[in-house]
């Protein structure tokens, strides 16, 4: 049977990846546009990752930018952003971006790129990443970002992973505690610092509108490399195990004794 992960953990409001996650999804991971004359093209999946190929081959040797990141959950709730100087980057002087060896969206290129869902999400129960924060002591900088009442993932001040604020999930000093209980944090890191974040949180008022956007303050945008958003309508605790080990056979961040070869300490 399909081993992607959607196939096997079903039901997502929203689901943003490099890689392929649903196999009746039939939509293009990205749409890029291209630094040279501006022009955008969709790029799919080959053998289930993104086509670097076709986004190579497009993109040429200049920068290529997200403009839309496809929902692949089967809710076409897409994550845009029209403002050319506001798109993270995925392609560098001809050369994509990656982490650990896959490709991966740049979040650090002006200091204020977002993307923003093309419907608000509402209950939000549960949210898997992988991302590479760039964090620096004092800042403050959203990741999934709601409203008032909301989901509010944030490196806070000092050198904080994840922040939060309304009931949400707090992690502080890169802790393995949300709200002082343990064990409901997932926080792997290798060198790099890339992670796979897994949050857990049952109140009904979450709520997510925008990828890496300050609600109230332009330049504190989150900073950083992100391949992968799973977000979840519900309580995902029974399933936390099998949808982490699924992301992580493809990333490869942990050692979980299933992997073949040797992964850096």
């Amino acid at each position: 049977g399909s081993t992607l992960l959607l196939d096997v953990y079903p039901n997502a409001s929203v689901a943003y990846s490099l890689r392929k996650v649903r196999t009746a999804y039939s939509g293009d991971a990205v749409k890029v546009r291209r630094s040279s004359d501006n022009t955008e093209q969709d790029i799919g999946f080959s053998s289930g990752q993104l086509d670097t190929s076709s986004l190579l081959s497009f993109v040429g040797s200049g920068d290529g930018f997200v403009s839309v990141w496809y929902d692949q959950s089967g809710n076409s709730n897409n994550l845009t952003q029209g403002q050319a100087s506001l798109q993270p980057k995925l392609v560098e002087l001809g050369v994509v971006i990656t982490d650990n060896g896959l490709p991966t969206i740049d979040y650090s290129t002006s200091g204020n790129d977002y993307l923003s869902l093309t419907t608000r999400l509402v209950n939000v129960g549960s949210a898997f990443l992988i991302y590479n924060a760039e964090i620096s002591s004092g800042t403050n900088t959203q990741l999934l970002l709601g409203d008032t009442s909301s989901y509010n993932y944030h490196a806070g001040s000092g050198d904080n992973i994840l922040n939060g604020s309304f009931s949400a999930p707090s992690v502080y000093n890169g802790s393995n505690y949300i709200n002082s209980i343990s064990k409901n944090f997932t926080n792997t890191i290798r060198p790099t610092d890339q992670s796979l974040i897994s949050m857990i949180h049952t109140s009904s008022t979450n709520a997510v509108s925008q990828l890496t956007k300050d609600r109230n303050f332009t330049g504190r945008s989150w900073k950083g490399n992100m391949q992968e958003v799973i977000l979840y309508p519900s309580d995902q605790s029974a399933s936390r195990a099998g949808i982490e080990t699924n992301i992580n056979k493809n990333y490869n961040i942990y050692w979980d004794g299933s992997q073949t070869g040797v992964l850096d300490d």
